[in-house]
């Protein structure tokens, strides 16, 4: 092949690129047409990307709004007595979930990583309003544990939850989040209940 015919034919193929990439040619479609709206040129043998299915109890939380603008999660506690452990906290806002995050193993390796708090912390176990879920892994991925409603009472702002101990020993830490914005408490030691 002399030099000029290979110039020529390199030039017929970056025109030939040029025209399919702004769809001015393609499979079907003469020079200078325009593919109707129904057509599938642009996007013929590329897969269809479809969102994921949802795999959680709700949707994975927001990140913490600034502290000027969310109020803390007050008067909270975590203590067994009696084979049974009771989680106490009161939201000074109106969210749409409701969290108590227990990492009952004390390994951070196990268990949902993302709670927003200092250290190390894989939550085994979830309290997301009135149901109850495992961890399935440490991303937002979880199975509830059908038949148990730890939501013991609640009074205003006030919620109050009762797992088995086997399900709530550990630390803990409560959580609310409305999509929007999130409030995490410090990490909660596991004490006796008060009894008097």
């Amino acid at each position: 092949m002399s030099e000029r015919t290979g110039r020529h034919l390199a030039a017929a193929g970056v025109l030939a690129l040029a025209l399919t990439v702004s769809g001015c040619a393609g499979p079907g479609l003469g020079a200078g047409a325009q593919p109707d709206a129904t057509s599938d040129v642009v996007g013929k043998g590329f897969p269809i990307v479809t969102p994921p299915a949802a795999e959680s109890p709700s949707p994975t939380p927001s990140s913490s709004a600034s502290a000027a603008t969310v109020k803390p999660i007050v008067k909270y506690s975590a203590c067994s007595a009696g084979g049974t452990v009771t989680f106490t906290a009161t939201y000074q806002d109106d969210y749409e979930f409701h969290h108590v995050f227990i990492d009952t193993d004390g390994d951070h390796r196990t268990g949902y990583a993302g709670v927003d708090v200092p250290g190390e912390f894989g939550a085994d176990i979830m309290i997301e309003n009135d149901l109850l879920f495992r961890s399935n892994g440490t991303e937002w991925s979880w199975v509830e544990v059908k038949g148990t409603s730890p939501l013991l009472s609640r009074s205003g702002d006030t919620y109050r939850w009762r797992l088995k101990s086997a399900q709530g020993r550990g630390r803990v830490v409560f959580n609310g989040d409305d999509r929007t914005t999130e409030v995490t408490t410090p990490v909660v030691p596991l004490k006796e209940c008060d009894r008097s």
